[in-house]
């Protein structure tokens, strides 16, 4: 499998309200992909974040991956300055 298309099925499986990714979310991965963010940095982003959403009605505001976009790139700088 890819990079991109890993990422795309992880995200699909815990987004409940989307059925498929829009062009604009493969470029953010792609993007993330570019920037050599590990892919393990993306799961973990990604499973934390859907893990740690209040409730249904939060989950139901989660559209597209760019919503988590912050908040992968925040944790990829954590984990640079954490390899220093």
């Amino acid at each position: 499998m890819s990079y991109v298309t890993d990422v795309a099925d992880l995200f699909l499986s815990r987004c409940q309200n989307v059925s498929i990714l829009n062009p604009m979310d493969y470029a953010t991965i792609a993007e993330w992909e570019k920037q050599e963010i590990p892919i393990d940095i993306v799961f973990e982003s990604l499973n934390q974040a859907f893990d740690n959403l209040p409730n249904n009605k939060e989950l139901m505001k989660v559209d597209s991956i760019g919503y988590f976009h912050n908040e992968i790139k925040k944790n990829y700088v954590d984990w640079l300055h954490n390899l220093k």
